[in-house]
């Protein structure tokens, strides 16, 4: 129900998904036919059908997809750890919640047990008083007590609706969705032994710290990406006629002798991310 948490998932999901899209071959099949005509007339010999990629695009080198995919892929898994350490943010927000509801249900019945016990000690009180075993400044004393501690269980109780909102709100529930306080504090698992402990485990399971260290991946293979611009795409392109007799085969290399300062700027756009 959490709409923050859904979008991590999906943006994670759309990451997948462009990993076979940087790794596939741009480059359309394009099919083409050339018909001739004479006075009205056409032999299979003068026509012919081709076959090669279409000109819109060309043929990328392999190694240039394959640094794509693993680039795509490294942002893939840092998108999936960020998914995670969003899983575990709302846990924490949802158990913290909860242990303050658990925390301020436990306190109203701790007043009551002391308001109990106060009305109770102004009750003897009042009959010592009446009894001349007592001053008055005692009755005033236990009746200021008594009524502290009935102000302070009126206010215990009225955190516990607005707590209850809280947790409902993380949880996409009714802010006045029923919600029983717990009848004690949940049981608090084991402390790590030492600091070191703390310190590794905090190392091994940070998933922001392990989604940066994809993500620094991704940019290394981006900025290799850039630089594989430097060398060139392919065309090529095979025809023949219908009467089989004649055959041909032509190929291209596209040089980016003109765009090298586009190259340069976008190696250095990578090497840039890369610090970031």
């Amino acid at each position: 129900n959490n709409a923050d948490l859904e979008e991590k998932y999906w943006q994670w999901r759309s990451a997948v998904e462009q990993i076979p899209q940087e790794g596939t071959q741009k480059a359309d099949l394009m099919i083409t036919f050339n018909a001739m005509i004479s006075n009205g007339t056409t032999a299979a010999a003068m026509n012919t059908l081709g076959i090669g990629n279409g000109a819109m695009n060309n043929i990328v080198l392999p190694d240039k997809l394959e640094t794509s995919a693993k680039a795509a892929l490294e942002q893939a898994r840092a998108a999936g750890l960020r998914f995670d350490q969003a899983r575990f943010d709302l846990r924490e927000k949802v158990l913290s919640a909860y242990a303050d509801y658990a925390l301020t249900a436990d306190l109203i019945r701790l007043e009551k047990e002391n308001n109990e016990l106060l009305k109770l000690m102004l009750n003897v009180t009042q009959s010592r008083l009446g009894a001349g075993g007592a001053m008055q400044q005692d009755a005033l004393k236990a009746i200021n007590e008594q009524d502290l501690s009935t102000n302070e269980l009126k206010m215990q109780e009225a955190r516990l609706p607005a707590e209850r909102a809280v947790i409902n709100a993380i949880l996409g529930r009714a802010p006045d969705a029923p919600l029983d306080p717990p009848q004690a504090m949940p049981a608090v698992s084991a402390d790590p032994e030492n600091d070191a402990e703390i310190l590794r485990l905090a190392a091994r399971q940070n998933r922001k710290l392990q989604a940066l260290a994809r993500a620094i991946a991704g940019k290394r293979d981006a900025i290799a990406r850039a630089k594989a611009e430097y060398l060139p795409d392919l065309g090529v392109n095979f025809s023949t006629d219908l009467a089989g007799v004649a055959q041909s085969l032509m190929g291209s290399v596209m040089l980016p002798i003109l765009r090298y300062q586009a190259i340069d700027a976008g190696v250095r756009q990578a090497q840039a991310d890369l610090h970031a």
